[in-house]
């Protein structure tokens, strides 16, 4: 890596995202899911992921694969765990984050049951 005229060590460029203002952010985080939603299904994970990453669901990557490699950042998990949230469904960022793959987010989410009803 080369030095900055600082004398400090260049940090490799990161890829650049959307900003998100905190206005977007907090409508984003008090929406509330009506009652009678439908319950989490692996399509609607996936619709909900796809969405956070600007994505359709058919561009998504395989199950067993990693969604950092793919574009999926740290903002958009936090959106997607305040929506697991608003269902009842009680899961953090490090146990999605030690394997960010659909597959393994399945197995989790769908072992989950709500802690509260929406």
């Amino acid at each position: 890596m080369p030095d900055h005229v600082n004398g400090n060590r260049e940090a490799p460029s990161l890829r650049p995202c959307g900003a998100v203002t905190f206005g977007a952010m907090e409508t984003y985080s008090e929406r509330e899911v009506p009652p009678g939603a439908d319950p989490l299904t692996r399509q609607l994970l996936r619709q909900m992921v796809a969405g956070c990453m600007r994505l359709e669901p058919a561009e998504l990557p395989d199950d067993d694969e990693d969604l950092v490699d793919h574009g999926l950042d740290s903002i958009s998990t936090m959106r997607l765990i305040s929506a697991w949230h608003r269902r009842g469904i009680e899961v953090g960022f490090p146990e999605l984050m030690a394997r960010p793959t659909l597959g393994h987010w399945w197995q989790l989410l769908s072992q989950e049951r709500p802690t509260r009803t929406p």
